[in-house]
């Protein structure tokens, strides 16, 4: 449970930070780390333990000391300890801390007590069990529903128990042994529902395969499964082998369970025209939001943007020609922002306009609006999200601080996973830059491998080609904070001499992969909502 532990005592530094070292903003949980003359020099005959939780000061003189525990700060400016880093564990690719679900859990009126903690089904898998005594009757769906307006999907638990009282060892201790098992334990989003029909069984294998989790049901949510865009091409591809339908990607955004997907397949004169301009959140009565792919072609990754931006901002996503293998990767910046002004068109047929990019992406839409202003429309909005400046070059010396900064924070395990990821990443970059684009004959038949690397090859060949002239507009840029030591030489970021009309600039914290993951995402909508209301009283 979380306990409001008060303000630093004089002489003393307290910061919370996340795992670049970055501090956080009110309100975002991340380890206490503790500065000032109180600090020890280390532990006594243990040089590798000290190293581990005495590290440089990046804020000063000293040293820090890690302490291992989680807050957040309130407000009023009090510290709210939540937990120990130790208690927080990884599922299906996020780190979830489980004192915060607890947290929430307490917060509900007719909850008493709770207890959330990791099972494993048959299989391995790993999932989120919540333990509840009531002070009377409430369903599960209530709980449920009382969760996801307070947390992200995937810190939702899989399965609830209720129970009269905790089991407790002979020394009053919590005995999680004791614990019944949970009624179900692989539903992620409703209580398990089998399939129904011969159509939903054959897609219940599919999404089992694919995903690699057992079982599944019709009502589980495939982002909120893991499933992501490498796994999408997949799903649709063998899909497509046994209905002989080709099914875009962006499907799966109005049809993300087995129950909707099977009415669509079930439609018999269903032919979807595939188009790069897809509805990530089309609901709203605000202006859209066009948001550009980045380098592997796909707009997957906004979908949590566009949750955290509201059911009153429509969302689209802008993505690569190729991906359905019908056409060949355009290799052109302004080719493709002339191919998706065509589709905004048809969608918006006038100005004024939203856009954003992530990373490349951001180049790609900082043409468009180039293309728009000179056609005469208004742009509303250019937001360019962890994207370098023209004249930005990253020295090796600040390539080192940064990867520096992200390996002093991990433990052994994790630096060895950290030193195997960059050099996979490495081994990648200089495998696509000696690669040639494929041919049509191969395209038909490219495994879902090839046929992103020919996607990411052809926008690396478009973006070096590309020649990023002055704007004539403003231009808002919003960057992660351990990003900005590429920047540190330019107080502008390299954009100051394009943006011709002003630049807006923005921090968040955490590094670029994480700027579209939770909780960061979170905190970029915030922003991006206070610079989309700001741009509406322009026009």
């Amino acid at each position: 449970m979380s306990s409001i532990i008060g303000r630093p005592i004089s002489n003393t530094q307290i910061y919370i930070l996340d795992n670049y070292l970055q501090p956080l903003p009110v309100g975002i949980i991340g380890e206490i780390y503790i500065g000032g003359v109180g600090v020890a020099r280390g532990y006594l005959n243990l040089p590798e333990l000290t190293a581990e939780k005495f590290i440089p000061n990046p804020f000063g003189e000293g040293k820090l000391y890690k302490t291992g525990d989680l807050a957040r700060y309130l407000p009023d400016g009090n510290i709210d300890f939540i937990g120990r880093v130790d208690n927080q564990v990884k599922i299906r690719g996020f780190r979830i801390e489980l004192a915060e679900i607890e947290i929430i859990l307490h917060r509900h009126p007719d909850i008493k007590e709770c207890l959330v903690i990791v099972k494993e089904n048959s299989d391995g898998d790993k999932y989120l069990s919540a333990y509840i005594i009531t002070k009377k009757e409430i369903s599960i769906a209530e709980i449920r529903e009382f969760l996801l307006t307070k947390l992200p999907n995937y810190m939702i638990p899989n399965s609830f128990v209720f129970l009269d009282k905790f089991p407790l060892t002979p020394n009053g201790k919590m005995d999680h042994k004791a614990l019944p098992e949970p009624y179900f334990s692989t539903s992620f989003q409703h209580q398990y529902l089998p399939p129904q029909n011969e159509r939903e069984f054959q897609l219940t294998q599919i999404w089992e395969n694919v995903l690699q989790i057992h079982p599944i049901g019709i009502k589980d949510n495939f982002f909120d499964l893991g499933g992501h865009s490498l796994l999408a091409v997949r799903l649709v591809s063998e899909i497509e082998t046994i209905y002989q339908k080709k099914l875009p990607l962006a499907t799966l955004f109005q049809a993300p369970t087995i129950e909707q997907l099977a009415k669509i397949l079930q439609e018999n004169n269903y032919n979807h025209h595939w188009q790069s301009l897809v509805a990530i959140q089309p609901k709203g009565s605000k202006l859209p939001l066009f948001c550009c792919h980045g380098v592997d072609g796909n707009v997957m990754f906004f979908r949590n943007l566009a949750i955290h931006l509201g059911d009153n901002q429509p969302v689209y996503g802008l993505q690569a020609k190729g991906l359905d293998r019908k056409e060949n990767p355009l290799t052109s910046i302004k080719e493709m922002a002339e191919n998706y002004i065509e589709e905004m068109r048809i969608l918006q047929p006038k100005g004024p306009y939203f856009l954003t990019g992530f990373c490349y992406g951001g180049i790609i839409a900082l043409e468009i609006a180039q293309q728009l202003l000179n056609q005469g429309e208004k742009v509303a909005f250019l937001g360019l999200l962890n994207v370098l400046g023209p004249k930005i070059k990253e020295s090796k010396k600040n390539l080192l601080k940064r990867h520096w900064q992200k390996f002093s924070t991990l433990n052994i395990k994790e630096r060895i996973k950290y030193i195997k990821r960059r050099i996979r990443w490495r081994i990648k970059m200089i495998h696509l830059r000696n690669k040639s684009l494929i041919t049509e004959e191969q395209r038909e038949d490219a495994p879902e491998k090839m046929l992103y690397e020919n996607i990411m090859k052809a926008i690396t060949i478009a973006i070096k080609n590309y020649k990023i002239e002055p704007y004539q507009g403003v231009i808002t840029l919003i960057n992660t904070e351990m990003d900005l030591v590429k920047m540190n030489s330019d107080s502008q970021r390299g954009w100051g001499e394009i943006a011709l009309e002003g630049l807006e600039m923005y921090d968040i914290p955490g590094d670029h992969n994480d700027m579209l993951k939770e909780p960061y995402v979170k905190l970029l909508a915030e922003k991006l909502k206070i610079c989309l209301k700001e741009s509406e009283f322009k026009f």
